[in-house]
């Protein structure tokens, strides 16, 4: 997400690692990529889709840039921004020593969150040749889990498959077909239960069920504050206890990175309570992967490199 920086800051050296490491092992920053030799025409569960392939190495720069010294600036598109949660921060009482650490990741989790809003965590042709895995994270798999789910929830017998002009039932002789699907699955979706494909649907790709989880970004920015300010000087010093004055403090950053809209719900001490305390209960995980297309959960099980489904 922050290739950007990086590339500006390895271009500023011209590409010379030696600026960033004086001499150290780069054995760490090694990566093992494959060539993807692959066979045309392999089916999904074709065994030639998961040969293994002749490897190359490569060395991670941007590993080591982030191991090293030097000074990686990152811009955020209002001047304002930092001056607004730096204030903020003061008005809490959060610009003492024992929260230094604190305010350095709310204005990281700001930057990030900026760039995310103006669609400024990848270049075009990033996009461009990612094709499958932006399909496969926007299309393909929150298909597949609502598959899984309908497999682990209904009666799978005599079963319709509709086209505009026609339909086929299949009985399902055998459990021939759920096999099958729930087969493809386990290798192109992998997930291990039916609650966690429930959480992904509903965190992930705003499924509506029960509460409405349909703002990704808000749910994360929303989590992610909360557990930082957890290790705060407005720490809440009872378990389980959201307080009024995290509460306040979150409806204020959230409002300086422009998240409410006028008459919005969300802008409301008591929603931010219910809805963190709705994410605490369901062990949400606020994570920026589940913001980029192209970095969006994959299948553990799916062993090729240049295959989603």
């Amino acid at each position: 997400m922050l290739r950007h920086e990086v590339d500006a800051l390895h271009q500023a050296h011209k590409y010379k690692l030696d600026d960033f490491t004086d001499g150290k092992d780069l054995s760490p920053y090694k990566i093992e990529s494959s060539l993807m030799h692959e066979p045309i025409g392999a089916t999904a569960f074709d065994v030639e889709r998961y040969t293994p392939k002749e490897k190359d190495e490569f060395i991670n720069h941007q590993a080591v840039i982030f191991d090293s010294n030097s000074t990686l600036y990152i811009s955020v598109s209002n001047d304002k921004l930092v001056d607004n949660i730096l204030t903020l921060a003061d008005n809490f009482g959060l610009m003492q020593d024992i929260n230094d650490d604190v305010m350095y990741v709310l204005l990281w989790m700001a930057a990030i969150y900026d760039k995310y809003k103006h669609n400024r965590f990848v270049h075009s042709d990033d996009i461009e040749n990612s094709y499958g895995s932006l399909a496969y994270a926007k299309y393909v798999r929150p298909e597949m889990l609502q598959l899984y789910e309908f497999l682990k929830t209904s009666k799978l017998t005599n079963l319709q498959i509709k086209s505009p002009n026609s339909s086929v039932t299949i009985p399902n002789s055998e459990a021939w077909l759920t096999t099958l699907l729930e087969d493809y699955l386990d290798i192109y979706l992998g997930v291990n239960d039916l609650e966690e494909a429930q959480n992904e649907l509903k965190f992930t790709y705003g499924k509506k069920s029960g509460r409405k989880f349909d703002d990704p970004a808000f749910n994360i920015m929303t989590m992610g504050t909360f557990n930082i300010l957890q290790h705060s000087s407005i720490a809440s010093t009872k378990a389980g206890t959201i307080t009024n004055q995290q509460c306040e403090f979150i409806l204020e950053y959230l409002d300086i990175l422009d998240f409410f809209k006028n008459d919005d719900k969300k802008n409301d001490m008591n929603y931010i309570r219910s809805i963190i305390s709705i994410m605490k209960k369901q062990n949400f995980t606020p994570k920026w992967d589940y913001l980029l297309n192209f970095t969006l959960k994959r299948s553990p099980n799916n062993p090729t490199e240049s295959y989603y489904w």
